[in-house]
């Protein structure tokens, strides 16, 4: 896994900073939880942790998107009215876990970031993702760089949808197999 490097680090930095304070320092990365040895014990804590979150969220129609085991296929995208489709929804996925960090699938990468939410409000920054060099028909840069500007999400027709900054500009995911 290496960091993501770009013109915009000052500004990942200062975001990181941000949602770990926010956070209380408490979430660590998924492969680092003290609750991987325990079994029996993490499982109940982790429902006991969504179930706080989903009580501080309060009720929002189509809670179904929020963390939990779900893996959400990215199958299509609008920007400023220009529409696309993922011709392999497989090989990008997105997966909110309850301890404010997500799992990613970018092709024939695989990584992970950190969100935050507020009512329907998110911000997300991927803060590792692989190494290898994808095919010239990848859509691994798009799917990070669309992920990291979402600002809303919203559900409809049993999918997710990221709002994305502009005019009816937004990604559209559909719950895995």
């Amino acid at each position: 896994m290496k960091a993501i490097p770009g013109k915009r680090t000052v500004v990942y930095g200062c975001l990181l900073v941000m949602l770990t304070l926010s956070s209380g320092c408490k979430t660590m990365p998924p492969e680092q939880s003290k609750q991987d040895g325990e079994a029996g014990k993490g499982n109940a804590m982790a429902r006991r942790v969504i179930k706080r979150q989903e009580q501080a969220m309060g009720s929002v129609a189509g809670r179904n998107y929020y963390p939990g085991s779900t893996v959400w296929r990215w199958t299509g995208w609008s920007r400023e009215g220009v529409t696309g489709v993922v011709e392999q929804p497989t090989a990008y996925t997105l997966q909110l876990l309850a301890n404010g960090w997500f799992k990613i699938k970018a092709d024939c990468h695989s990584g992970e970031g950190m969100y935050e939410t507020m009512n329907d409000r998110i911000v997300m920054l991927v803060t590792r993702v692989g190494s290898k060099v994808c095919g010239k028909a990848s859509r691994e840069g798009q799917f990070i760089e669309m992920l990291e500007s979402a600002v809303r999400m919203r559900s409809a027709q049993g999918a997710l949808w990221l709002d994305l900054p502009g005019e009816r500009s937004s990604m559209r995911f559909e719950k895995g197999q």
